[in-house]
């Protein structure tokens, strides 16, 4: 199993892999961070800050892109989310967070008929949260996703709180996860639906 030292940046969102995460980096000892990986060309962790703790599970981050440097040394960045893994110790050397991490992998059975209709149910699902967002699905695109890659896409789509994306982000076989995902798809399309009718009443000064 792959093991590395690697920067760890708290957050109170869940990254998953290949989903674009865009940060204001203001922090010195973040900027100092933030400044090595770039010197470096190497990836940072993002961990979930949330729920009264700091998650153990998280996924680093590539950076993409500098979009915007300060002059007092803030800087805006877009990074996207590459590899799952688990912190087993933290290191406080440096003025920001570190730690041993090994890395998770994906348990991909192989496909069979069940596996398709979860692929397709899947599938489905994520159409009808794009839709709610008021967002274009390429059909063609979502069918083309692997299951790790949907579950992921799905997770990220919206409706799903941070606690129910971090335990998404906790489970290695993306089978499993589709299935959790679905057990939640009346629940994450009723908030949407809720949420789109009340901005839809909002006036432009906030008040229904």
């Amino acid at each position: 199993m792959e093991r590395q030292i690697i920067p760890l940046f708290p957050l109170d969102v869940v990254l998953f892999p290949q989903m674009p995460l865009p940060l204001h980096i203001f922090e010195p000892r973040y900027r100092e961070m933030i400044g090595e990986c770039l010197e470096s060309q190497k990836p940072f962790g993002v961990l979930f800050a949330g729920e009264g703790r700091l998650h153990s599970v998280g996924c680093t981050a590539d950076i993409m892109e500098v979009l915007k440097r300060y002059e007092d040394g803030r800087m805006d960045i877009l990074t996207r989310g590459s590899r799952r893994f688990l912190v087993e110790a933290y290191s406080e050397e440096r003025v920001f967070l570190q730690g041993k991490v090994r890395f998770l992998e994906e348990i991909s059975p192989g496909i069979d008929e069940a596996d398709a209709d979860l692929m397709q149910k899947a599938v489905s699902f994520l159409k009808k949260i794009l839709l709610a967002v008021s967002r274009e699905a390429d059909a063609g695109g979502l069918e083309k996703l692997d299951a790790a890659q949907l579950s992921y896409l799905i997770a990220a789509s919206g409706g799903f709180n941070a606690g129910e994306k971090q335990a998404f982000l906790e489970i290695n076989a993306p089978r499993e996860r589709l299935m959790r995902q679905l057990e939640l798809e009346k629940t994450v399309i009723d908030r949407l639906e809720v949420n789109k009718r009340l901005t839809q009443t909002m006036h432009p000064n906030g008040k229904l």
